[in-house]
């Protein structure tokens, strides 16, 4: 099996494509599909561009019935780490994940932070709470493509942490969510989705599943 420093090296590289191959999975318009991007450091609007027209093929993908659980296009040795370990093992992971992705994305909300505590301490999750991320999410989607649509280059840096938000608010929904190998899957593509670097995560990631 590779190093966790073979699979950083593996998946980094295609940080771009995952962002990009999000397909909408927690609400929000059909084709305006959860979004985001982190510090204001390291995008171009070319990149934005790629998101939105590869989003579009993800979902096609999708609705099809594709069986290839999206993470595996960013790193098949990873997936298969996944698919070994233990459920609690993959829920560690995913919430590390998620964890980083919520501090990159700077994501300050009181109720996110609440969820993020008790997730932590493995306390249930009150369905107000997760109401409150699903409705940023929702924010977070639309102050996206609203930025997106209105093509301001001026605005790419506020386009991005936007996308980046919404990548990391989706990922804790997944972790939220009763503990499966999809739903891990799903936690730890997204949060990768929000950052601009995808080796931090993949490395938090790695040792968790060790």
């Amino acid at each position: 099996m590779c190093t966790p420093e073979a699979v950083c090296s593996a998946t980094a590289p295609s940080r771009a494509a995952a962002r990009a191959r999000c397909a909408p999975r927690h609400g929000g318009h059909p084709e305006r599909q959860n979004t985001q991007s982190s510090k204001s450091s390291g995008f171009s609007m070319a990149t934005i561009g790629t998101c939105v027209g590869l989003w579009k093929f993800s979902m096609a993908d999708a609705e099809a019935g594709r069986r290839m659980m999206r993470l595996e296009t960013l790193s098949e040795d990873l997936m298969i780490r996944l698919r070994q370990a233990c459920p609690s093992q993959r829920r560690i992971a995913a919430l590390a994940a998620c964890a980083y992705a919520v501090e990159y994305a700077q994501v300050h909300d009181s109720a996110v932070l609440s969820v993020l505590g008790e997730l932590n301490s493995a306390r249930g999750v009150a369905a107000s709470a997760i109401e409150k991320v699903k409705t940023l999410l929702e924010q977070a989607d639309k102050q996206y493509f609203d930025l997106h649509d209105a093509s301001d280059s001026s605005k790419d840096i506020g386009c991005l942490a936007a996308f980046s938000r919404a990548r990391a608010l989706s990922a804790m929904l997944f972790v939220v969510e009763e503990e499966s190998l999809r739903s891990s899957s799903e936690a730890i593509y997204e949060a990768v989705s929000a950052v601009d670097d995808a080796s931090a995560i993949t490395l938090r990631v790695v040792s968790a599943l060790v």
